[in-house]
């Protein structure tokens, strides 16, 4: 925990029993940022599971059902 932001540790695990964590960062205007550092990628790419080139927009249309924006680093 830090005056900016955290991390937070879910109870939810990967099917290689990792567990999913989430950093939240609190920014200017009372907005929070929500980043996984990039690990939900990383297991794609090390599960053979990156040959959809389109999972950023897809990123993008999910999200967006739960009005949620993407900062362009998906």
């Amino acid at each position: 925990m830090s005056d900016d932001g955290c991390c937070l540790l879910t109870p939810f695990i990967r099917l290689d029993g990792e567990a999913i964590g989430l950093e939240i960062v609190l920014l200017s205007g009372g907005d929070f940022r929500l980043c996984d550092m990039g690990d939900t990628m990383g297991y794609r790419y090390v599960n053979g599971l990156m040959a959809d080139i389109a999972a950023p927009d897809y990123a993008a249309s999910v999200a967006g059902v739960y009005g949620v924006s993407l900062d362009g680093n998906v």
